[in-house]
């Protein structure tokens, strides 16, 4: 199991600059060019691996929630299908039902439990039948009539 800040050798409430310093000083320690160490090519490429997931805010956070299993294409994907779900409700003028499905996901209250649920049904219908039926489901849910 890699841990990434232990390969860059720093505290897991290291600061961005903190990150970066550590990374400059073991790729110059490491860079295959200049290294006299045999397995200065493997390391380098662990220090850029822990230095690339580290260094960006989105990719740190998934690796300290999910820690070694966290997988790149993973959440690139969801995050990318979730993109194309928000900009096709922007582009039917339903806006106002993402910041609705994000406040139901951050509820964390009993009365919530209930919501959570619908939307996972919608949303995996969504998912298999396509925008239509999230559209519908959501106007329903809301009350809208429109």
């Amino acid at each position: 199991m890699k841990d990434y800040y232990q390969i860059l050798n720093i505290q897991r409430n290291a600061t961005q600059e903190e990150i970066r310093q550590a990374y400059i000083f073991l790729a110059k320690l490491y860079h295959p060019d200049t290294s006299k160490d045999p397995n200065a090519h493997e390391k380098m490429k662990e220090i850029n691996e822990a230095y690339d997931v580290l260094s960006d805010p989105v990719k740190k956070r998934n690796y300290d929630l999910f820690g070694a299993s966290y997988t790149h294409d993973i959440f690139e994907e969801a995050d990318k299908t979730f993109q194309n779900i928000k900009q096709k409700l922007k582009d039917l003028g339903l806006d106002k039902y993402i910041n609705d499905i994000i406040n139901i996901l951050n509820d964390n209250t009993k009365e919530s439990t209930a919501k959570k649920q619908l939307l996972k049904k919608v949303l995996l219908g969504a998912a298999a039948t396509g925008l239509s039926l999230l559209v519908s489901k959501l106007m329903g849910q809301w009350g809208d009539s429109k």
